[in-house]
C-alpha cells in the first residue's frame, strides 16, 4: 500500500502527513524499537489513522486556517505562528505536526488514540461524607491523556480545556452611555469589559 503524504502544497488526496520511512528514521533516533517491528503496510495505517485522529481532535482548534479549500487535511495553514512568535510558512507541516502524528501513530498500533467518552456512573465503590472522599472499583473505566503530544502542539493550535462561546449584549442605554464616552469597540473585549466596569 503506497500512502499519499501531504508535502505542503495542500494536496486533495492527501491521508498522511508522514510517510513510513521517515516515522521509521524518527522512532530509531529515539530508541523505539516496537515500530521497527511491524510491517511496512501496519505501519502506513496506523499513519494514516493517526493523521486522522489528530485532524479530528483539534478540528476548529488549530490556529490559522486552511490554506487551501480543496486540500484534504488541516495542515497547511496559513497565519500561524509558533509559541516564540516566528511564522509558519503556509506551504510546510510543522516539524511538530509530523512528530505528533508520529507519537499518535505509535498509540494507533495497539489501540485507538481517540478515546470514546466513558462515563463513570454506577463505578463508585465507596463514598465519605465529611471530609469527602470517593474511591471507584478496580474496573471502572478511564480517559487516558497524552501530555506529551499536547506539548508538542502547543502553539499551534488551542490545547487542553474546552472552547466556549458566549455573546456579549449592550442594551441601548449602555451602547449610548458608551458612545458618549467616545470611540468605542464592543469586539475588543478589553475595551469592553473596562468600559462595563467604569460604567
Amino acid at each position: 500500500m503506497t500512502i499519499e503524504v501531504e508535502d505542503g502544497t495542500g494536496l486533495d488526496d492527501a491521508v498522511s502527513y508522514v510517510a513510513a520511512d521517515d516515522a521509521t528514521d524518527y522512532f530509531a533516533a529515539r530508541g523505539i524499537e516496537a515500530w521497527a517491528e511491524e510491517g511496512e503496510a501496519s505501519q502506513e495505517a496506523a499513519l494514516v489513522r493517526a493523521t486522522a485522529a489528530l485532524d479530528s481532535w483539534l478540528r476548529g482548534r488549530w490556529l490559522g486556517k486552511k490554506a487551501t479549500q480543496a486540500q484534504s487535511l488541516a495542515w497547511p495553514r496559513t497565519g500561524v505562528t509558533d509559541e516564540e512568535g516566528y511564522e509558519i510558512a503556509d506551504d510546510v507541516v510543522p516539524v511538530q505536526v509530523v512528530q505528533a502524528t508520529c507519537e499518535i501513530a505509535l498509540v494507533e498500533l495497539t489501540e485507538r488514540f481517540l478515546q470514546q467518552s466513558v462515563s463513570k456512573d454506577n463505578t463508585v465503590a465507596s463514598e465519605t461524607v465529611g471530609p469527602i472522599s470517593v474511591s471507584y472499583r478496580a474496573d471502572a473505566p478511564t480517559i487516558k491523556y497524552y501530555p506529551h503530544i499536547e506539548a508538542l502542539l502547543r502553539g499551534l493550535a488551542n490545547i487542553g480545556g474546552a472552547l466556549i462561546g458566549f455573546t456579549i449584549s449592550l442594551t441601548e442605554e449602555e451602547k449610548d452611555e458608551l458612545d458618549h464616552q467616545g470611540e468605542f469597540d464592543p469586539f475588543d473585549y478589553e475595551e469592553y469589559f473596562a468600559a462595563i466596569k467604569g460604567y
